[in-house]
C-alpha cells in the first residue's frame, strides 16, 4: 500500500512565493498527530494482546520479514523483469500513472501472497518446536507486519514533513533555499510552497490510512489463519483476495484522475473496513469462538509462557532429626 500523501511536493502553483512563509502551527500538530496514528496504533495493540499470547517475538519477526520480502523485494524484483521487457521503461517513465497504477496491484498481490505464505512458514516453524500456531500468533504476525509498513514508508515521511517544517520556522526559507543547487531551486520553491500552503488537515491522511490499513491487515491475518489451521474452508481466500483487490480500488481511482481528492480514498477505507470487520467477527464466532473467546479473556498470569518469568519453586523445608 502506497501512503496518502501523493503529489504533495510535486505541485506548480500560480500564487507568488514568499521567502518570508513559515509552516502554519495547525499543519505541525496535524503531522504530529498524524504520527501518533501510525505509531499508536500497533503499539496499543501489541500492549492489549501480548499478555493473551504465548509465542511472541517470533510471530512478529515473522511478520517484519513477510513485508520485506513481500512488499519490498518482490515487488523490485518484478519491476526490475518488466522494465526488461522491449519499451517497457519508456512506457512507464512516460506515463506515471501506469507506473503507479502498476505498483499499487503489484503490492496488493504480494500482499496476500505474504500474508499466506508468511503465517504457513511461522506455523511449520512452531510445529519443530512443539508449540501449535493459534489466533494470537496470526495478530502479531500482523502486526509485525503492519509496523514495519509503517515504519520504513508511513512514520519516516511524516518525520520528515517535521525536520523540514522546523527548519523554515527556524532558519528560514533562504537559508534551506541557498542550500540547493540554483537548477533546483524554482523546483524547490515550489514544492515548498505546496507544502506550507496545503489544507492543514491533509497531513491526517497518512495516519487515517495506516489505521485503516492496520485494521484491515489484521482481518486479513484471520483470514489466511483461519484457512491454514483448516477450521474454515479453502474458499475463504477468495474473500481475502478479493477484499485486496476492492481496498486498492479507490487509491487507483485518484491516481487515473476520477476523484481529485485523497479524501475519498480514506472514505473508502472506512466503508469497506467497516464491512470486512462485520464479515470477520461472523467468521470468528462462527468457526473459531474458543479461541475469540479465549483471547478477550482477561489475562491471567503470564509468567509460564515462552521466554516469561519462571515461577519459584517453594520452599522445601527437610525435617530435623
Amino acid at each position: 500500500m502506497e501512503t496518502a500523501s501523493i503529489g504533495l511536493l510535486a505541485a506548480a502553483l500560480d500564487t507568488s512565493i514568499s521567502m518570508d512563509q513559515k509552516v502554519p502551527a495547525l499543519t505541525i500538530i496535524c503531522i504530529v498527530l498524524s504520527l501518533i496514528m501510525c505509531v499508536g496504533a500497533p503499539i496499543g495493540f501489541f500492549l492489549v494482546i501480548r499478555k493473551r499470547i504465548r509465542v511472541v517475538g517470533q510471530a512478529v519477526i515473522f511478520g517484519v520479514l513477510g513485508y520485506m520480502v513481500a512488499s519490498t523485494i518482490l515487488v523490485q524484483l518484478t519491476f526490475g523483469l518488466i522494465l526488461m521487457m522491449p519499451g517497457a521503461t519508456d512506457l512507464l517513465n512516460n506515463n506515471p500513472a501506469i507506473q503507479r497504477i502498476l505498483g499499487v496491484a503489484l503490492t496488493a498481490l504480494y500482499e496476500v501472497l505474504g500474508f499466506f505464505l508468511g503465517l504457513k512458514f511461522l506455523q511449520r516453524t512452531l510445529d519443530r518446536r512443539g508449540y501449535r500456531m493459534d489466533l494470537g500468533c496470526a495478530l502479531l504476525f500482523s502486526l509485525g507486519y503492519t509496523a514495519a509498513a509503517v515504519i520504513s514508508v508511513t512514520s519516516s515521511g511524516l518525520i520528515q514533513y517535521l525536520m523540514v517544517a522546523s527548519s523554515i520556522n527556524g532558519t528560514g526559507m533562504q537559508a534551506l533555499v541557498d542550500a540547493v543547487e540554483e537548477s533546483a531551486q524554482e523546483n524547490f520553491l515550489l514544492a515548498m510552497n505546496e507544502f506550507i500552503n496545503s489544507p492543514s488537515a491533509n497531513y491526517l491522511l497518512d495516519g487515517l490510512s495506516a489505521v485503516f490499513q492496520f485494521v484491515f491487515r489484521t482481518c486479513l491475518a484471520i483470514l489466511c489463519y483461519g484457512v491454514l489451521s483448516g477450521k474454515m474452508k479453502t474458499s475463504t481466500m477468495a474473500v481475502a483476495v478479493g477484499a485486496e483487490a476492492v481496498f486498492v480500488i479507490p487509491l487507483l481511482l485518484v491516481y487515473l484522475g476520477v476523484f481529485p481528492t485523497m479524501w475519498f480514498v480514506e472514505i473508502c477505507y472506512l466503508i469497506i473496513d467497516g464491512l470486512l470487520v462485520y464479515y470477520v467477527l461472523r467468521v470468528l464466532k462462527d468457526y473459531m469462538k474458543d479461541e475469540w473467546e479465549k483471547l478477550l479473556e482477561k489475562p491471567k498470569d503470564n509468567n509460564n509462557r515462552p521466554g516469561g518469568k519462571q515461577q519459584k519453586m517453594p520452599k522445601i523445608v527437610m525435617p530435623k532429626d
